[in-house]
């Protein structure tokens, strides 16, 4: 008895949280279970047992054990109780990520591919949304370490309009790398060295539409978009680099950049400047195709893969940040399936053909 009312003594109920009572205590003991604190097939506390300890009502407490069983972390006995099942066993990978953003169609290619790993591995995916904001990114990441038990994290931290990551989550991911019985795995974010990356190789993705700019006979090209003064300015010098890599695939191509504006506008600045191809993100790419419409004078791309830009005709030609692949290598490194040379690994972008480029 002591043995068992000692592991209830950590758990504490939040009577002003959102998360009902019942389901504090379910994944109190989901975590617990996860952690090997208690063993399949094995019992449960009884109801009376936890009552007596927690004093949350004997109606909250069945509500609990039923849903454990729902869930698959135990089963009822007659007579018995409740004993754990084999379930906990599971590892439990958890995505942080904006998916509940314009960039959700990205980062589902992250998700399958974490998923399509851990299916490989039996082990479980629950995915929540950060939404890119550090109160929820920070909420999220506490609920998979201190209510669900996960040990395995694949995590998006969000970053401002300057591109820049908030200190609060960098705070909490600082403390976390120090722990040595919980893993990480940082996607599509340029940290510190320190924690496990994985990176999408822009160098190469816009190499691809540069080659293609080359084949077209392109000699003005335009990168269109927020971003790229933003890359430039940072080490990776993006834009200087191209500039150079362009040389050698044709000594006659111009590149130049500017932060987009309205469509109308823009639209306006690449008829007067004689673009011959205009490369930017699948959602503006979308907005000058529709808006310059079948006698377009240039040619267009994207960048990111989305539905947005394969999925509604005229089809744009874009390029897949591959953050499948980066999923499938964050459970890798999770699981420690394969020896990584450091902490920083690229996955390689694809060109998805389409008729506008």
């Amino acid at each position: 008895m002591k043995i068992r009312k000692s592991k209830l003594m950590k758990f504490r109920a939040d009577v002003r949280g959102s998360m009902p009572l019942y389901a504090q205590l379910e994944q109190f003991f989901i975590s617990e279970i996860r952690k090997g604190v208690y063993k399949p097939e094995t019992p449960l506390p009884s109801i009376a047992e936890i009552d007596d300890r927690i004093s949350l009502g004997r109606v909250t407490i069945v509500r609990t054990m039923q849903e454990l069983v729902k869930d698959g972390f135990a089963t009822g006995i007659h007579g018995k109780g409740y004993y754990v099942t084999h379930r906990g066993e599971k590892a439990l990978i958890g995505i942080v990520a904006p998916f509940n953003t314009v960039y959700m169609q990205i980062y589902v290619h992250l998700a399958a591919g974490v998923r399509n790993a851990a299916d490989k591995l039996d082990h479980e995916v629950i995915i929540m949304s950060s939404d890119e904001d550090p109160r929820k990114f920070i909420q999220a990441v506490n609920e998979f370490i201190n209510y669900r038990g996960s040990r395995w994290l694949v995590l998006v931290p969000p970053m401002d309009l300057q591109e820049k990551m908030f200190p609060e989550p960098m705070k909490l991911l600082d403390k976390i790398k120090r722990l040595k019985d919980i893993r990480i795995a940082i996607i599509d974010r340029s940290m510190a060295d320190g924690v496990f990356q994985v990176r999408q190789d822009r160098l190469a993705g816009n190499l691809l539409l540069l080659r293609r700019a080359a084949e077209k006979k392109c000699r003005k090209v335009l990168f269109l978009n927020r971003y790229m003064d933003k890359w430039e300015s940072k080490d990776e010098k993006l834009f200087s680099t191209l500039v150079r890599e362009a040389v050698d695939i044709d000594p006659d191509m111009k590149l130049s950049f500017k932060s987009a504006g309205t469509a109308e506008e823009d639209m306006k600045f690449i008829l007067r400047e004689k673009i011959d191809a205009v490369l930017t993100d699948d959602i503006y790419a979308r907005r000058l195709v529709n808006i310059s419409g079948p006698r377009r004078q240039f040619y267009v791309s994207g960048y990111n893969g989305m539905a947005v830009a394969t999925g509604i005709n005229p089809r744009i030609t874009t390029v897949n940040s591959n953050l499948a692949e980066a999923g499938q290598i964050a459970v890798d490194y999770l699981f420690e399936k394969r020896e990584f040379d450091g902490n920083i690994f690229e996955v390689k972008p694809f060109l998805v053909e389409g008729e506008t480029f």
